[in-house]
């Protein structure tokens, strides 16, 4: 696998790796990280690496603050539609 073989690789690949063998997010630190990947593959990782690749893996499941609210207007067209009564008004520049 890649990340035995290669002496460093980035944070984003390593969120991915992470959320793909562990697949959970919440409640984890950096220090989670760092701790997994040197069990899993012996791989050595910086305090700043790991966070890089806790928000790296954090993105990849939450998606990003633009992609949320892209959404928005149809979230709040859903809601309105499954709550008859919502009142909802979104000012777009």
């Amino acid at each position: 696998e890649r990340v035995a073989t290669r002496r460093a690789c980035t944070p984003k690949y390593v969120g991915a790796v992470f959320i793909e063998r562990v697949g959970i997010i919440e409640g984890i630190v950096p220090q989670h990280i760092a701790i997994s990947m040197k069990v899993m593959f012996g791989l050595r990782l910086s305090y700043t690496a790991s966070y890089r690749a806790l928000r790296a893996a954090q993105e990849y499941v939450r998606g990003t603050a633009e992609d949320g609210y892209a959404n928005l207007a149809s979230y709040l067209h859903r809601t309105k539609e499954a709550n008859p009564g919502t009142i909802t008004d979104l000012v777009r520049d």
